[in-house]
């Protein structure tokens, strides 16, 4: 991966909408050959009486088009194997979603 690979994700986080407080920076390890996302997940709810819970750092990849705008599926995660998370808690419960958008045709093969 390089720095050009980087401008191929989507980071998102509460406090870019103004509903909360976390932080995080998408970039490369210091050997450059991975991706680091590195932060803080604030539960910190505003004082706005608008938001009652907070807390949330996104990725995602950018969508990518083929002809006829189909969605071109990112096939080279079965190269990976592994995700190794770095947690430091609270001692509360947090979860993460990993999700791979797949398309099933129904009319394949009619």
């Amino acid at each position: 991966q390089n720095e050009l690979e980087l401008d191929q994700w989507i980071l998102t986080k509460d406090s870019d909408w103004g509903e909360g407080y976390s932080s995080a920076e998408l970039e490369m390890n210091k050997v450059g050959n991975a991706a680091l996302l590195s932060g803080d997940l604030s539960t910190r709810v505003p004082a706005d009486g608008r938001i009652h819970q907070a807390g949330y750092v996104n990725i995602a990849s950018v969508n990518q088009r083929r002809a006829f705008g189909r969605l071109k599926l990112l096939d080279y995660w079965q190269n990976y194997t592994h995700l190794t998370m770095n947690v430091r808690g609270d001692g509360r419960k947090y979860i993460i979603n990993i999700k791979v958008k797949r398309e099933f045709d129904i009319t394949w093969d009619d």
